[in-house]
């Protein structure tokens, strides 16, 4: 390999460390910002389906994001970690060492995204004034999305480029699709497929509530919108690194395409039941304004032969 190519590889391994890790760091941020909401509205509340996937999305992504950094910071990868057999792996045959590794992240290419696109269902089907065709779509939607996904990832396919020494001296995760041919990059592909169909329906009932009455609903339907854009880019950002198929640098939006859906979608929850709390707290808290009804003729009475008008006030809540 000449030398400038050499530093190049290097140059952008690196870039994948740090884009591994500062994923990691955001989901771990993310944790600590938010651990006193978590508290207050979820684990001080009772159990719903909800409440379940928050929980399970929070602990999961956590785990599963700062175990993939912690990965890909090691100076000197092991095989027994990675995958090497030669350089180029045929998955149709028995593999010669472990896949510790690819097993642990390809599951989670699995699990991270069912779960986040469970919770957007939750709000998709809360949108839709829980509408069962609209849930049999969101579900239809995830299964196929799973399957799709079990396929690429499981389903030995000749060529694909899995190994820990992609450089003279360099060690690190490096995975790269058959050269001229694209099967793994078909995994973002799918995830924004299933993005699309949910970013449109969220689209469809935010032009219908554009001029809707409230303040909870215009708002969440606001927030849906832009989470659910903002998840869509992601996967695009992490599409097109795939579809170069670099070898060191097909990882470096992955990262990011596990943990920032994951933390937008408890954004998500954690947004809604901040304002059904809010709204609970401002219908029950008694007001201390006073206020006038409209003038109302009562009775007429005469006093020294003059007519007197009686008005009525009324005054709400405690002074």
């Amino acid at each position: 390999m000449p030398q400038a190519d050499y530093f190049t590889v290097l140059t952008q391994a690196q870039w994948e460390r740090n884009c591994q890790f500062a994923a990691a760091m955001i989901v771990a941020y993310e944790y600590i910002l938010q651990l006193p909401n978590e508290v207050d509205l979820f684990w001080r509340k009772r159990w719903t389906i909800a409440k379940g996937l928050f929980l399970w999305s929070r602990y999961y992504s956590l785990a599963y994001n700062i175990g993939n950094a912690a990965v890909f910071m090691q100076a000197h990868a092991s095989e027994e970690l990675y995958v090497l057999c030669d350089k180029v792996i045929d998955l149709t045959q028995p593999p010669a060492v472990s896949l510790k590794f690819f097993v642990w992240q390809n599951g989670g290419s699995i699990i991270q995204p069912t779960t986040t696109q469970l919770i957007l269902s939750l709000r998709l089907y809360a949108m839709y004034a829980r509408s069962k065709k609209i849930l049999a779509l969101l579900m239809f939607v995830i299964l196929c999305q799973i399957a799709g996904l079990i396929v690429l990832l499981y389903v030995p396919q000749p060529g694909l480029v899995a190994e820990n020494n992609p450089a003279f001296g360099l060690y690190i995760c490096a995975d790269a699709d058959p050269e001229h041919v694209h099967w793994i990059a078909y995994a973002p592909m799918i995830s924004i497929l299933g993005e699309s169909v949910f970013l449109a329906l969220a689209m469809f009932k935010a032009l219908e509530q554009r001029q809707a009455p409230g303040r909870i609903l215009p708002r969440l339907t606001k927030e849906s919108l832009f989470f659910f854009t903002a998840i869509l880019g992601i996967h695009v950002g992490n599409l097109t690194c795939w579809m170069v198929n670099n070898l060191s640098t097909n990882e470096l939006f992955t990262g990011f395409a596990f943990s920032i859906p994951a933390v937008l979608a408890n954004r998500l929850l954690i947004s809604v039941r901040e304002q059904v709390e809010e709204d609970t707290i401002v219908d029950s808290h008694p007001s201390h304004l006073l206020q006038f009804n409209q003038p109302r003729r009562l009775a007429s009475e005469t006093i020294s032969g003059d007519s007197i008008e009686l008005r009525s006030r009324k005054i709400i809540g405690d002074c």
